[in-house]
């Protein structure tokens, strides 16, 4: 006689406890494959290259005003020292804020930068400003474009993901297609923007125009463009350059006109001495004494004052017809730009800080003790009446 004809237990496969956990685990494991598969979804759409077979962009094009370009290598000593100076004093900053706190005996965390994680990597800006015949220049407008080699889906993924949470947020974020491209424009009260992402590229630019402009621009080489038909780019380069930048006198639009070559050219090279050295042609009859030559230098080397620049010998050497060249060099390249920094935060807080001297709220109206209203002038055309 079976088990079950006897009284005993009912077998395993009856129990209704087993068939409630069986039940369970079936409804986890199906909830967990269906977060997996959203989750794969999702993260796919943010770090997807939508045309990965797309040309580089044309930058420089030469219709811009002026036009850096920073671009690292790994194994740049020069470069690797700047960063090593620069985290050394972020540490002994650090200790400074913390001294005399119970913090001062904490080893806090610190990561230091290493060039070959984040090597090689491009930075580039160009400014498009109004033709000085037209009286004083103002900005029209900017690109930028920045070429990553590490990260590349992280990237991608965060300004989508931004770009979700400020269209959600404010509204002021649409979502707008060029060439199948997907652009970010936000537009504001006082600020307008537009971000993109293309391969390992993120383009920056002052408004969706000047977006849409950049993305439809016909593929070119930028390379030969400002190696073969500026001839003060070949005529400055130092050899480990890491940066350099073009300033032009005109808008033309057109690379191939001669007045689109630059009327003066920089090459930049951090050395391993904390110091950034310098070459810069200029044409057009410039003067070349060490003052213009300072100013010149100062007008690329943006934030940093006149002053702290060193010219070498008396000034700029002649070159060719009306165009001479000279060069120069920034010391304690990695104190100064942390002085920067620290100027720029400064700025910040006391925009963000409330006013010291807030105006005193409005007191309260006072009240007629007959009535219980607020006391109001009497009119002029009922005066009250003599008791």
């Amino acid at each position: 006689m079976s088990d079950a004809t006897q009284g005993g237990a009912p077998p395993k496969g009856n129990d209704p406890v087993f068939k409630f956990l069986a039940g369970c685990a079936l409804v986890a494991g199906g909830l967990i494959a269906l977060c997996v598969v959203v989750a794969s979804f999702v993260a796919w759409k943010l770090v997807r290259d939508e045309t990965p077979a797309r040309a580089e962009e044309s930058l420089p094009d030469g219709s811009e005003t002026r036009y850096w370009c920073l671009d690292l290598r790994p194994g740049d000593a020069g470069v690797q020292a700047l960063l090593d100076r620069a985290a050394e004093i972020n540490d002994t900053t650090r200790r400074q804020v913390v001294r005399g706190t119970v913090l001062e005996g904490v080893p806090l965390p610190s990561r230091h930068a290493r060039l070959d994680e984040i090597a090689p990597l491009k930075l580039e800006f160009s400014m498009f400003l109004t033709e000085p015949s037209k009286g004083p220049q103002t900005l029209q407008g900017w690109i930028g474009r920045g070429t990553i080699s590490h990260s590349v889906l992280r990237l991608r993924a965060a300004v989508r993901l931004m770009g979700w949470l400020f269209a959600r947020k404010s509204g002021a974020v649409e979502p707008i297609d060029i060439g199948g491209v997907h652009v970010m424009h936000a537009k504001g009260k006082d600020l307008e923007f537009a971000v993109a992402t293309v391969g390992n590229r993120l383009l920056v630019t002052s408004d969706d125009e000047r977006m849409r402009r950049l993305l439809d621009a016909p593929p070119r080489t930028p390379s030969s463009y400002a190696q073969e038909q500026d001839p003060l780019r070949k005529a400055v380069r130092l050899e480990g350059e890491d940066g350099w930048a073009l300033e032009r006198d005109l808008l033309t639009g057109d690379p191939s006109h001669p007045l689109a070559v630059a009327r003066s050219a920089a090459s930049f090279d951090f050395n391993e001495q904390d110091e950034v050295r310098f070459r810069i042609a200029v044409a057009n009859g410039f003067p070349g004494s060490v003052d213009d030559c300072r100013a010149v230098a100062s007008s690329y080397l943006v934030g940093l004052p006149p002053e702290m620049i060193e010219i070498d010998g008396d000034g700029a050497t002649s070159l060719g017809q009306e165009t001479k060249i000279f060069s120069g060099r920034v010391a304690e390249v990695s104190e100064r730009l942390g002085a920067l920094v620290e100027r720029f935060s400064e700025k910040v807080e006391e925009k963000a800080r409330p006013s010291a001297n807030p105006t005193p709220p409005s007191p309260p109206p006072r009240s007629d003790p007959r009535t219980g209203t607020p006391e109001g002038r009497p009119h002029a055309e009922n005066p009250t009446p003599a008791r």
